[in-house]
């Protein structure tokens, strides 16, 4: 019996961290809308006597949407979510001949959205800090900014 309460206890605490690291991505992410939300509704500021441009409800989708580690597989070692991107890579192949094919781009896109978890997922296991990987994020933007593949080359 005390090895049963032993095993409980441990599934235990392994859950806490799971859902702690699966929190802290969402908490970020709500932040990240709320950000979004009042930029698109006062256009920068906090002042409540502009009209809102953008409903909230189109803010929800866009956080339920969000690119976003799958938090069970990040105790795997970086070689197996390395491994995976390679899979799914192959998947995004095999799709893409489908399209091309058929025309008919639903497999691929989910395909190509499947190997954009996995990259976040990998991700998330070599830069475990959500802040640090929004930095990165943010220099690779502005690094394609500068190279002109938004449009608009922007120095900063």
């Amino acid at each position: 019996m005390h090895e049963n309460v032993q095993q409980l206890l441990d599934d235990a605490k392994l859950l806490k961290v799971k859902s702690e690291k699966y929190m802290e991505g969402r908490i970020d992410a709500i932040h990240e809308v709320m950000e979004i939300w009042n930029r698109n509704t006062y256009g920068g500021t906090k002042q409540s006597n502009k009209e809102p441009r953008q409903p909230i409800s189109e803010l929800i989708e866009l956080q339920e949407s969000e690119v976003r580690p799958a938090a069970m597989f990040l105790d795997e070692p970086a070689e197996i979510l390395l491994d995976k991107i390679v899979e799914e890579f192959g998947e995004v192949m095999d799709a893409a001949g489908e399209y091309l094919s058929t025309g008919d781009g639903t497999h691929l896109a989910e395909e190509i959205v499947d190997l954009q978890m996995s990259c976040e997922t990998a991700l998330a296991k070599i830069r475990p800090d959500v802040h640090e990987r929004r930095a990165i994020r943010k220099s690779v933007i502005v690094k394609n900014t500068n190279r002109g593949y938004y449009g608009e080359t922007k120095k900063s």
